[in-house]
């Protein structure tokens, strides 16, 4: 937390997103179970640091007023995310094996990545937020 970055908090949220996105893409691939431990160890590692950024882009984004809806909307969007994502996985899963499933996840982070690249300039913080 006392760390001062020099990279953009925009620029963060796309690195973590693709660590996190493209960690996911050797799971299809791994022979057995002690690899595929080990392969989603690594693969979880952007996690913390996507969800950190995103919140903290969510605080600097908006005016101090509307903070708590940002992170509200934050919070609703992972878990529904989680809610639609863990079942059509499963079906997946069922229908085709496992590799699907880590498909489905790849595909899923690879449109978050997209949609963070397509709106980083809307990441910046906001005038109103930093005059807070």
């Amino acid at each position: 937390g006392t760390r001062r970055w020099h990279a953009t908090q925009a620029a963060r949220l796309t690195g973590a997103l693709a660590a996190t996105a493209l960690g996911v893409a050797p799971l299809t691939l791994m022979p057995g179970i002690w690899p595929m431990a080990a392969a989603i160890t690594a693969a979880g590692l952007g996690i913390s640091a996507t969800l950190t950024t995103a919140y903290r882009i969510a605080q600097t984004a908006v005016p101090a007023g509307q903070r708590t809806e940002a992170m509200s909307w934050l919070t609703t969007a992972a878990a529904t995310g989680t809610a639609l994502g863990a079942p059509l996985a499963g079906q997946l899963i069922d229908a085709a094996g496992p590799a699907a499933g880590y498909l489905l996840a790849l595909a899923a982070g690879l449109a978050a990545l997209t949609i963070a690249i397509l709106r980083r300039t809307r990441m910046a913080p906001s005038a109103a937020a930093s005059q807070t």
